[in-house]
């Protein structure tokens, strides 16, 4: 049974990507909900950077959710207007109760 459930106090989207071919044969990408759930959202630090003569901020975040076997590195979570990309899931302990996604946050 997961630990302190109770922390899992954040409403959040899961969104995984579908590509497909634009009329032109670009190749595009859209997001697709999969599904909403609770979770924990624990920022872990921050660094900013230029790129392309603007300052912008990454914020990574670890985001505890309950076991679902499907998430994956690919997808992203919207949190009201943020949006968390997804670089790492760990299925904690092997214990298939719950996983904790490494995110980043740019601004």
């Amino acid at each position: 049974m997961i630990e302190n459930a109770g922390l899992l106090n954040k409403r959040i989207k899961l969104q995984r990507p579908v590509s497909s071919t634009s009329a032109y044969g670009e190749s595009e990408t859209t997001w697709v909900d999969v599904r909403y759930c609770w979770a924990e959202i624990i920022p872990q630090s921050g660094d900013e950077f230029e790129e392309q003569k603007r300052v912008n901020t990454s914020i990574t975040h670890s985001v505890r959710i309950r076991y679902s076997a499907d998430v994956d590195p690919t997808w992203r979570i919207l949190f009201g207007s943020r949006v968390l990309q997804i670089v790492d899931a760990i299925n904690t302990a092997e214990s298939n109760e719950e996983l904790v996604l490494g995110c980043e946050e740019h601004t």
